[in-house]
């Protein structure tokens, strides 16, 4: 079997070993060779590189350290309840790879993938590929950033960014409709979805049928997916302990889209037709909505995905408008809690900006930060008398009073803001991880209802609502 072996010049001082979550580098470096399938930390200082599951060799490029992800929410939260809101820690940037194209390889042959080159960037200016060729033209978009379309003649690709922005990419995927060896066969037929969070997208856009494997399929809240799982045409893949590779190579799907984050705690980055998204990155709701026109361009349905966007972008700004109108903002807080700690978004999130939207005024809008904020009780209970609202993300499957929206805590109970002007969220019972990402107008119309009830009479919410004083 042919081998393809790493030549990477990194600069002296720079780890030699593959830079990715779970691996570090070794000391010293120079010229590396290395022959990988697959890398994972084994443990002292030295990366220690095993063989994986049958899959396509890559070749690495070695020359950034691993980093500690950075502490956020997420270390705190119970892993049944993701927090949507605010940002995920931060990964160690992956390393350069281009998948190879052995015929000899078993997931290749398993997959039928026709081969994706997700030419993450690591090593060497990000120019260097155009040498020769004309330069690569970016496609603006209105408010995702963590994604973009590039053209260079005939030829188009996309690109992934990570937690840091431009500077950070995840992925390259070059994609034609007619497509080649080195390109994404657009349009995708056959898919695996690993986050359900991204089955919404696959619902605007008609493409239900595509998606052949997802994760948790008891957590699918759509009724047409939770049909196809109850028909069998949508199988489960994931687990909170990895993918299940022979299933997965079973479905034979020709991309699995993943995310960058946690990558080291799933088995998918040992296969090579895999695509990351990001929209949870995005710190504008009308942001995570374009994503839509991410997958539409490998589904094959641009036109569509465009408009499914512009509709959407249409109706916020309509309702964003009417805050005009107003003659008060309430003050907001909104925060999570999990084994009596708090925790707030700061105010370049997502959360953030649908409270100022929708004609609130966020107590932490003029905080920035990459991950949620630290909230201790004592400031909690300070505030809680001088703000209007306080509102909670949970998963509660019965009832939920204001005692059970704080925890049961007696002294947040009774503060003003919760007498008053409670309001939560309820991932166990409706969509908000997956569906509210793509009607970012009906949240909008939720929280205006919350915060001006006399301009919504008699309007039931349908993401997030008043608890009865």
């Amino acid at each position: 079997m042919r081998r393809l072996y790493t030549r990477c010049r990194c600069r002296a001082g720079d780890d030699g070993a593959a830079s990715e979550p779970g691996a570090r580098g070794g000391r010293g470096g120079g010229l590396q060779r290395l022959r990988v399938h697959r890398w994972a930390r084994m443990g002292g200082d030295r990366a220690q590189l095993e063989p994986a599951f049958p899959c396509a060799p890559v070749e690495v490029c070695a020359g950034r350290p691993w980093r500690r992800p950075h502490r956020s929410w997420r270390t705190a939260q119970p892993p049944s309840v993701p927090h949507p809101w605010g940002h995920r820690p931060r990964t160690g940037r992956a390393a350069r790879f281009t998948v190879g194209n052995d015929p000899g390889t078993g997931m290749r042959a398993a997959l039928g993938l026709l081969i994706v080159l997700p030419l993450v960037q690591g090593c060497g200016p990000s120019n260097g590929e155009s040498q020769g060729k004309a330069v690569w033209s970016g496609v603006p978009n209105a408010y995702a950033t963590h994604f973009e379309f590039q053209v260079r003649g005939e030829e188009r690709r996309v690109l992934v960014f990570g937690p840091e922005g431009r500077t950070d990419t995840v992925g390259k995927y070059l994609y034609r409709t007619a497509g080649t060896a080195d390109h994404l066969p657009v349009p995708l037929e056959r898919t695996v979805v690993l986050s359900t969070t991204h089955l919404s997208y696959f619902g605007a856009l008609g493409a239900v049928d595509q998606v052949v494997g997802t994760s948790f399929t008891e957590q699918v809240r759509d009724p047409r997916f939770a049909d196809a799982v109850r028909d069998g045409r949508l199988k489960e893949v994931s687990r909170a302990d990895g993918v299940d590779r022979e299933r997965l190579l079973a479905l034979a799907p020709q991309v699995v889209f993943d995310y960058p984050f946690g990558r080291g705690d799933r088995g998918a980055n040992a296969f090579t037709g895999t695509v990351m998204v990001a929209e949870y990155l995005e710190e504008h709701p009308l942001g995570r909505a374009e994503w839509v026109r991410f997958f539409g361009a490998l589904l094959g349905v641009e036109r569509r995905a465009d408009s499914v966007f512009k509709a959407i972008e249409h109706r916020y700004d309509v309702l964003r408008g009417m805050r005009t109108h107003l003659t008060r903002s309430p003050q907001v807080l909104f925060a999570s809690h999990w084994n009596g700690a708090w925790f707030a978004p700061a105010g370049n999130s997502y959360m953030a900006t649908l409270i100022n939207d929708a004609g609130g005024h966020y107590v932490f809008s003029d905080s920035v930060a990459a991950g949620n904020i630290n909230l201790p009780l004592e400031r909690l209970l300070v505030l809680g008398d001088t703000i209007d609202h306080l509102g909670v993300l949970l998963a509660a499957s019965g009832p939920v009073d204001r005692a059970t929206l704080v925890g049961g805590d007696p002294r947040v109970a009774r503060l003003r803001c919760v007498r008053e002007g409670a309001f939560l969220g309820n991932s166990a019972t409706d969509d908000i991880f997956g569906a509210a990402l793509l009607e970012p107008d009906e949240v909008l119309r939720d929280l205006r209802c919350i915060f001006h009830p006399g301009s919504c009479a008699g309007r039931k919410g349908r993401y997030f609502r008043a608890i009865p004083q």
